[in-house]
């Protein structure tokens, strides 16, 4: 059973990959990870495998449908992205458990509340519903609610990735995420969680302005880890579905930063302006999961839980 909280949680990380790797995945990534079934998505446009942790926090392995109308492609959120990179990742609220129970869109209210509040030229829509079949035929339900560019604030631009889009249940999180069963988040690499994410923008006024969103979800500030201007980097440290105690994972910990070239792999961008770099919590060695998508590169690191973050 999952921990009743009111905190926002980190969810999963979109992976987008071909059709052809998500019906075969590689060598290279399940000598590392165990790749679960997933489902195709309501609209029929992508479907999806998942990489399930011990925190309950889960990748999704997603790629469009083959033969998908390209217009219909390029009007999906993450049609213009790259595959083979990190191109989006969610949070969501954790229904409460038991009779008179708030539900995950109840408990997002006060925080788009609180986002909405802080002036940021950041901001986000009302949520709305979405869902996918399970191959055993479950349908899953839930609301998604995205970042946007506030009015007024033009200059500034949302590509995926800057802030955490919304997944919040309709149906049982535990039909959506396969987290009950041992073996399916026991992983060759020993990954058992996430341990960072790294969110690079490459303006000085888009960290500014994030800044503020994130100071707003996590209900208070971030703890500056870098000296402000050309290499500004603040950090919030976050819930996951399960916490493990005993020296497991408790928290994961997010990363926002100003774009700096001298400290990024260009073959491994999320978009043009975007980067987002994932660190996994694993029981083994330190390491990386790493594959080549043509000339582009997913790099995932691996950081020894004994070490944190």
């Amino acid at each position: 059973m999952a921990p009743q909280t009111n905190n926002p949680v980190l969810d999963h990380v979109v992976i987008l990959v071909s059709p052809s790797f998500l019906a075969s995945p590689p060598q290279w990534l399940t000598s590392a990870l165990t790749v679960l079934p997933g489902g195709t998505h309501s609209d029929g446009s992508t479907f999806n495998k998942l990489v399930v942790f011990d925190d309950g926090v889960y990748l999704e392995l997603i790629a469009f449908a083959e033969g998908l109308d390209p217009a219909k492609r390029l009007a999906h959120r993450w049609g213009r992205k790259a595959e083979g990179q990190i191109v989006d990742w969610a949070f969501t609220m954790l229904e409460d458990e038991g009779d008179g129970k708030s539900t995950s869109e109840d408990k997002f209210v006060p925080v788009l509340e609180r986002i909405r509040g802080v002036g940021s030229g950041f901001g986000y829509s009302d949520p709305w519903g979405m869902g996918r079949t399970r191959p055993d035929g479950v349908e899953l339900k839930w609301a998604i609610s995205a970042p946007s560019v506030a009015e007024g604030s033009e200059k500034l631009r949302i590509e995926g990735g800057e802030l955490p889009f919304w997944c919040l249940d309709r149906s049982p999180r535990a039909w959506r995420v396969p987290h009950g069963e041992e073996k399916n988040r026991q992983h060759p690499s020993g990954a058992v969680g996430v341990a960072s994410l790294g969110i690079s923008v490459k303006g000085e006024e888009e960290v500014r302005e994030l800044r503020k969103v994130y100071d707003a979800i996590a209900d208070r500030e971030g703890k500056l880890v870098a000296v402000e201007g050309v290499h500004s980097e603040y950090s919030w440290k976050v819930d996951v579905p399960f916490a493990q105690e005993g020296g497991g994972v408790q928290q994961s910990e997010i990363v926002l930063r100003k774009w700096s070239e001298d400290d990024l792999d260009l073959k491994t961008l999320s978009s043009d302006n975007v980067h987002i770099s994932l660190r996994l919590f694993t029981k083994g060695e330190r390491g990386r999961i790493e594959g080549a998508f043509g000339d582009r590169r997913l790099i995932v690191e691996l950081v020894p839980l004994g070490e944190r973050a």
